[in-house]
């Protein structure tokens, strides 16, 4: 990532974030104990959360999603299980990665607009919403909310329309290289963001006052 200058009396770009991998976990932690799982073919477990996530995030039912996935992992329903993998898999964003929240601290004491723009499931934006890392954001774009999803160049347009700036206004973090290329075509300036929140400081850079 590289630092761009910003000129005096330049207006300020509008930082969009993804939340998974960016501000907060990517993904189910299947090896966590509480979720009990050793009668579970965990290989297939994982396997079947992503292979049903598109519709899941696109807005697709709860009981459809989870159900779909534990049958996928033990061949028969469990709904008491397809239940306990959907709780927790709600509570990931109740708490953001190490050093995300200090980074957005550090993002609005500059005086930049904050945005999110995350492929999620229902369940999951009640969470992030509710969540204290989110509360200094000004909006956010999900696509179980607006039926688009990353990389669709749809829900870039309808993302900078929705924050009312030109595409060129927007800088934009995302794990996913494919989201990051998608979001350039859109005419954002995007940079793939690899774990290193004082990196992406750096590359959004220090206003001159």
């Amino acid at each position: 990532m590289s630092s761009q200058p910003l000129p005096a009396g330049s207006r300020l770009p509008v930082v969009v974030l993804d939340i998974g991998g960016v501000l907060a976990s990517n993904g189910l932690d299947f090896d966590r104990p509480d979720l009990r799982l050793a009668h579970c073919d965990l290989d297939e477990l994982k396997h079947a959360y992503w292979r049903y996530r598109d519709a899941y995030d696109l807005g697709g039912p709860d009981e459809t999603y989870w159900d779909a996935v534990v049958a996928d992992a033990l061949g028969r329903p469990n709904p008491k299980l397809a239940d306990q993998l959907a709780e927790a898999d709600a509570d990931q964003w109740v708490t953001a990665l190490p050093g995300a929240s200090e980074m957005v601290a550090e993002l609005i004491a500059r005086g930049y607009e904050l945005w999110l723009l995350s492929n999620a499931p229902h369940p999951m934006v009640r969470t992030a919403r509710a969540a204290d890392w989110s509360k200094p954001f000004s909006g956010g774009v999900f696509s179980a909310e607006v039926g688009l999803m990353k990389p669709d160049p749809r829900i870039y347009r309808f993302t900078s329309e929705r924050i009312g700036v030109d595409p060129s206004q927007l800088i934009f973090f995302d794990d996913r290289p494919a989201n990051v290329e998608a979001a350039r075509t859109a005419g954002w300036r995007a940079e793939h963001f690899t774990g290193d929140h004082s990196a992406l400081l750096h590359t959004v850079g220090t206003p001159h006052r």
